[in-house]
């Protein structure tokens, strides 16, 4: 786990690179949603603005589409930038156009589809220190060249088996007193069975664990409308 982002201001704040001007004022409202703020907004192209002096961001929040990714953009941005944690959210499942290896700055690669509750938690989650990639540049799931798991598996085998129920039925939305009549159980047990989920993921939320869950296992999150209509 990387060191947790601090910003002097207390309350995280962004920096929003996009090309464009609705995707700038949408993501604004919704950083602002989670009760966050938004120093600045920059184009991710020749015209690179300078970090504001008077509140440097938490986080810089870059949208990336196969244009960003093709023409080099997304290279630069790591190279003017390689001491600010980054963000990338990205547009029509761009994932396997990613670099291979990543800058150790990219604390998180997001999905411009997922809910808004996944996208505040994976934020949250790299906020705090953790790094939250999808897989990218190589077919997933495949173990490495020693045999070991993939870092999902290697930490979904941190779970029981009861665990991994209760995370599922978490990941679905359900309250502790359905998961505890679905699993026929107390919901004192269900409640017992989250916090030691939350201690072995390092996580402090159900939003989290059902983020980590639904990642890992590919079990849809009950969730909003998309961020983004692409």
């Amino acid at each position: 786990m990387n060191d947790p982002v601090i910003n002097d201001g207390g309350d995280p704040v962004f920096w929003i690179m996009t090309p464009c001007n609705w995707e700038s004022a949408a993501l604004t409202h919704l950083i602002n949603s989670f009760g966050w703020s938004v120093s600045k907004t920059g184009r991710l192209d020749d015209n690179w603005p300078i970090c504001p002096p008077d509140k440097t961001p938490s986080m810089i929040l870059a949208v990336i589409g196969e244009r960003e990714i093709k023409c080099g953009t997304l290279l630069e941005l790591f190279e003017k930038h390689p001491d600010m944690s980054i963000a990338l959210l990205l547009r029509r499942q761009q994932e396997s156009s990613l670099p291979v290896s990543l800058p150790t700055n990219v604390m998180a690669t997001i999905d411009a589809n997922h809910s808004s509750l996944l996208v505040q938690s994976a934020l949250q989650l790299a906020l705090a220190g953790h790094r939250v990639l999808t897989d990218h540049g190589a077919p997933p799931s495949k173990p490495s060249a020693k045999g070991k798991p993939a870092p999902s598996t290697a930490l979904m085998d941190l779970l029981t088996g009861r665990e991994r129920e209760v995370s599922h039925e978490i990941s679905r939305g359900r309250s502790n007193k359905e998961i505890a009549r679905r699993l026929g159980i107390s919901p004192n047990t269900v409640n017992a069975h989250a916090a030691a989920i939350r201690q072995k993921l390092g996580v402090s939320n159900r939003t989290q664990i059902a983020f980590h869950f639904s990642n890992m296992e590919g079990f849809p999150s009950r969730s909003s409308a998309p961020l983004s209509p692409h």
